[in-house]
């Protein structure tokens, strides 16, 4: 937010405003790394505000840093090789579970259980694919593509979440919302379109896209 805030001040001359924009997302990225990496399992966790220790359980927030380029390079290649593609953990048969299948409470098609513990977002999908192109992993970043896409066209209708094993949907039916993103991710990748690109004449036009 505080890049897109700082790209908006900038492209409205309020140059001042827009180091300032700078400045603070660089400094959340440096605490990021500093709080959250955990340098023998090479993840970022979270961090309990009670203990302030880091709680070790790893979930789809540990890709989060690939999201707003907080990883560094070298973080960022130990995240996605040892555990995003890692097909014990969150490379499901449709990546990518939000909650690693090596956890001892991983959800799987559980009835009264927290459906971020294991099932298939888009959204979270989608934020992993926009950092997996900005560190050039765009043959991964394809894969993933194509694997959400499969998923959210092998029903009717979209669905508010999916099983990363099966590919069923989940929750909601049907769900117009962030799932929608699944049809996107391919179209932007094929079309080279940048989410966040400001200038008009960059975006892509997608009238023409054949799924």
């Amino acid at each position: 937010e505080l890049d897109a805030m700082a790209e908006i001040a900038s492209a409205l001359e309020r140059h001042e405003d827009a180091k300032g924009f700078a400045a603070h997302a660089q400094e959340l990225r440096e605490k990021i790394n500093e709080v959250f990496w955990h340098e023998e399992d090479g993840f970022y966790y979270d961090r309990s505000e009670k203990t302030g220790k880091l709680n070790l359980i790893k979930s789809i927030a540990g890709f989060m840093p690939l999201w707003c380029n907080a990883a560094t390079p070298d973080k960022a290649d130990r995240i996605i090789k040892e555990h995003l593609i890692n097909k014990d953990e969150f490379w499901l048969k449709y990546p990518i579970a939000t909650w690693a299948k090596t956890e001892p409470d991983y959800y799987h098609e559980k009835k009264d259980c927290c459906n971020w513990m294991g099932a298939t977002w888009i959204p979270t999908n989608y934020m992993v694919f926009r950092g997996l192109v900005s560190y050039g992993y765009t043959d991964i970043a394809r894969e993933l593509a194509d694997k959400t896409f499969e998923m959210v066209v092998s029903e009717a209708d979209l669905r508010e979440y999916y099983d990363g094993e099966n590919g069923n949907g989940q929750g909601r039916n049907p769900f117009w919302g962030w799932s929608s993103l699944g049809y996107i991710m391919k179209a932007e990748l094929e079309g080279g379109f940048s989410h966040s690109d400001l200038k008009a004449e960059d975006f892509v036009h997608l009238e023409g896209f054949h799924f």
